[in-house]
């Protein structure tokens, strides 16, 4: 996958989803400390309001 990054802040991780050709339905977040995967999930619900964004432990 090109230009996917395990370290990417989240202001990239959002515009890699925006350059998305067809937009994931289901997004999972599984890295970083609880506020900033909810911080993260609130900022996809906003760009895809009909995908499912799972925040993992």
């Amino acid at each position: 996958m090109s230009g996917y990054s395990a370290h990417a802040d989240q202001r990239n991780l959002i515009n890699f989803v925006k350059g998305m050709r067809v937009k994931p339905t289901l997004i999972r977040i599984v890295h970083g400390d609880n506020e900033a995967k909810n911080a993260l999930a609130m900022e996809y619900k906003k760009l895809l309001p009909d995908a499912k964004v799972e925040i993992g432990t």
